[in-house]
């Protein structure tokens, strides 16, 4: 009787160790984070989006700025899980946005202090709660240093990790209007006021 109970607990460590080591393995790896300055050369209010790197849902690695292929793009950033789920209700707005004007993209990309071993189960739940195939290559995450997100937000003058941001930048990642916060239709029809006109 103890011995089986001492073999049944063994296997269950083993078993653990093996989930571990394989979650330790599979989690994506840190990301490094550039903070650039205005391009533009303007005063103080310039804001200008850092150089993040994360893998979208689709397995992919998008560098933002840089991989923006349109003229404009609108931001979502959370910083932690729990914001996660609150940037996904922005996300139908920047959708229907984006399908009127073809020089709009849109991203949801978080920027997160995660364990290494954690990982593989925020992206995992991720992919449970992302179905629609037109979002999934939207939505990023990035895991950081607590030092880099703290870069990030000092960079879009953001003094707390407790709100997430919602941006619109242009093609090289400067910051043309800055809110934070979840969704609401006030902030959604201040965000579509400050939209560049479509000429």
């Amino acid at each position: 009787m103890k011995r089986s109970l001492f073999v049944v607990l063994f296997i269950l460590l083993v078993i653990i160790a093996v989930a571990v080591i394989w979650a330790m393995l599979a989690a994506p790896d840190t990301t490094n984070v550039a903070i650039r300055g205005c391009l533009t050369g303007a005063d103080d209010a310039c804001l200008a989006l850092p150089q993040i790197e994360g893998d979208n849902l689709d397995g992919d690695a998008i560098r933002l700025p840089d991989d923006i292929a349109t003229e404009y793009a609108l931001i979502v950033m959370p910083f932690s899980r729990e914001q996660q789920e609150e940037a996904q209700a922005w996300l139908p707005t920047f959708q229907e946005i984006a399908q009127d004007d073809p020089r709009l993209s849109y991203y949801s990309f978080a920027v997160l202090v995660v364990e290494q071993a954690f990982r593989p189960l925020v992206v995992g739940g991720l992919n449970l709660g992302v179905r629609d195939p037109e979002i999934r290559p939207s939505v990023i995450v990035a895991f950081v240093e607590e030092d880099s997100q703290a870069r990030v937000l000092a960079a879009l003058n953001t003094p707390t990790r407790d709100e997430m941001l919602v941006l619109l930048v242009d093609q090289s990642g400067q910051v043309l209007w800055r809110e934070t916060g979840p969704y609401d239709e006030a902030l959604a029809a201040s965000l579509r006021a400050a939209l560049p006109a479509n000429d």
